[in-house]
């Protein structure tokens, strides 16, 4: 499972559910190390079922995320985006199986930035300049900017992208479903090798590039929702 705030960064606190209460739950943490996502051995912005994990966690754990920055940079439109942190093992677990989380709290770390990208649903409905982006300082209960002068945004994080890594056979439905939608003229985001992290499972050289799909789109395995956890 991997969490991610959307543009904004947080820290994630995660306890995995068990039929029990969680009681002296043990605190694993995935630190946020490095410049960019590609820099750090926590972050991933593909997904892929071969992606190997970097913590184990036991059911009634808590997990601390410590997320970054949505992932914007040169290259391919939307090529280093999103910036997620994990995989974790859920130890006992097997594919298809249902995982329930509690989300105990989201900090921010700072800052932030909004950005008009002309791409949604709603993109019609947009007034200003497509690619204006807004600066956000995130406090602990607001966030402000200089550049819209008196308003407080309360703070109400949470994790735009929250995910499990898909199978075999679900990459292989979306692929298909994905390939066929842009075929019949519509917009998505197929594989894109470049920015690719793990790089040397979704890069450039990897033999399976084309088969790391992109978080933009949720899926049957969740991924960017956008909705809010309570």
């Amino acid at each position: 499972m991997s969490g991610q705030p959307g543009i904004f960064g947080y820290l994630l606190a995660i306890a995995v559910l068990s039929s029990a209460a969680l009681v002296n739950a043990q605190e694993i943490v995935l630190t946020r190390s490095g410049a960019t996502c590609a820099d750090d051995p926590n972050c991933i912005n593909r997904l892929h079922p071969t992606i190997p994990m970097v913590a184990r966690a036991e059911s009634g754990e808590r997990v601390v995320f410590q997320t970054r920055l949505t992932g914007i940079a040169d290259g391919p439109p939307g090529s280093t985006i999103h910036s997620l942190s994990g995989p974790v093992n859920i130890v006992d677990t097997k594919a298809g199986d249902t995982i329930a989380v509690t989300i105990v709290s989201v900090k921010p770390f700072g800052s932030g930035t909004t950005t008009i990208t002309g791409n949604s649903v709603l993109a019609d409905q947009f007034i200003g300049e497509i690619g204006r982006s807004i600066n956000w300082e995130l406090g602990p209960d607001y966030a402000t900017s200089e550049d819209i002068p008196n308003v407080h945004i309360p703070n109400r994080g949470f994790p735009g992208v929250i995910t499990v890594l898909p199978g075999p056979d679900q990459i292989a439905t979306y692929l298909a479903r994905e390939h066929a939608g842009v075929a019949a003229g519509g917009r998505g985001q197929l594989p894109e090798p470049i920015n690719a992290v793990p790089v040397d499972i979704c890069g450039p050289e990897s033999p399976i590039k084309e088969e790391c799909v992109r978080t933009g789109p949720p899926r049957e395995h969740g991924g960017n929702m956008d909705i809010r956890y309570h």
